[in-house]
């Protein structure tokens, strides 16, 4: 695998990221300039670049046609049963088609990049594994915000075929902790504003739903110290169209805001083992979409009529964060 990199940059800042176009159009580095001080506010593995480790284990993975897990990778759809490769050591399909193929660069500016993946063009191979085609375009823009730095990225699903396309998409960011030099990753405070969890079995939904409990309810924002969660959920609270996830440093005086579009209806939230950071993925569906909509859980998966187009986003913010924003009632 030839590395193939790319980076933005935010000129006023000093600020960039990097994007692996050969490894799922990943952002796999977001270095932001606050008061002219550089946070990683991105987790990856080492050899993230050079092929190795995960795919899905470093900076921000685009999961599609699918994100999260298929049970033993078997589905049905128009009558047409289908195998996926058993992938997560529990025998489920995980994280989609696109995210550890190279993709197509379409054009590049300073601050923005756009790509491109065609599942018949970049990866026939895969076609057969999917009830129709799809064009996938992302794009990643970098730009000055208030007290800050702003990462934004826009997929947009096409469907070009002459059949319908069941799809879930999400993103699966690793967020660094702490948000800077000061090693207090255990005074981070996370705020998540979801009413509801799922109860899971092997990670999939039984399709129980349940408010959250007390150690799950991340409305008002809870330590990382302690926080352990591989979870599921939804009722997101919504304003202007979009939800809100923090993560604040009191001590490092910094603040992460994740920005998501109101078609993600479910969010997972993920503490891995190393507790060097912390993932919130913002999905379209509940992991497991296609029992989900055969069952009538909702969020289920988005279907696409031939010839037809969705597009959603999130931006991922740095900023300055000042103690007395407790008292504004801002975890």
């Amino acid at each position: 695998m030839v590395p193939h990199v790319v980076r933005l940059s935010e000129p006023h800042s000093g600020s960039f990221a990097e994007i692996a176009v050969h490894r799922g159009f990943n952002c796999f580095r977001f270095v932001a300039m606050v008061e002219g001080t550089p946070t990683e506010v991105l987790w990856r593995q080492e050899e993230f670049v050079s092929g190795g480790g995960r795919a899905a284990a470093s900076g921000v993975p685009i999961l599609f046609p699918f994100a999260s897990r298929i049970r033993r990778g078997r589905f049905t759809w128009d009558g047409r049963a289908y195998q996926l490769a058993p992938q997560d050591g529990l025998g489920n399909a995980i994280h989609g088609l696109v995210l550890d193929r190279p993709w197509r660069l379409v054009d590049q500016t300073a601050p923005c990049v756009r790509g491109q993946f065609q599942l018949a063009r970049e990866a026939p191979d895969l076609l057969p594994l999917w009830p129709a085609d799809f064009v996938l375009h992302a794009a990643w823009r970098l730009e000055a915000a208030a007290g800050g730095i702003s990462l934004g990225c826009t997929l947009r699903v096409e469907n070009p075929g002459d059949r319908t396309l069941p799809y879930s998409l999400g993103w699966h960011p690793w967020f660094r902790l702490p948000l800077g030099p000061v090693p207090a990753a255990d005074d981070c405070r996370i705020v998540v504003p979801a009413a509801e969890t799922w109860e899971l079995q092997n990670l999939l939904p039984t399709g129980k739903k349940l408010p959250v409990s007390p150690e799950r309810d991340l409305r008002g924002g809870q330590p990382f110290a302690g926080l352990v969660l591989d979870d599921v959920f939804t009722g997101l609270e919504v304003h202007n169209g979009r939800w809100h996830c923090h993560i604040s440093d009191p001590i490092n005086r910094r603040r992460l805001t994740l920005e998501a579009d109101q078609l993600a209806q479910a969010c997972v939230v993920y503490t891995p083992p190393h507790r060097q950071a912390i993932c919130i993925e913002p999905y379209t569906s509940l992991p497991n979409p296609f029992e989900a909509y055969a069952q009538g859980w909702r969020p289920a998966l988005q279907v696409l009529d031939p010839g037809g187009v969705a597009e959603i986003g999130i931006h991922i913010r740095l900023q300055r964060w000042h103690l007395e924003d407790l008292s504004r009632g801002q975890p």
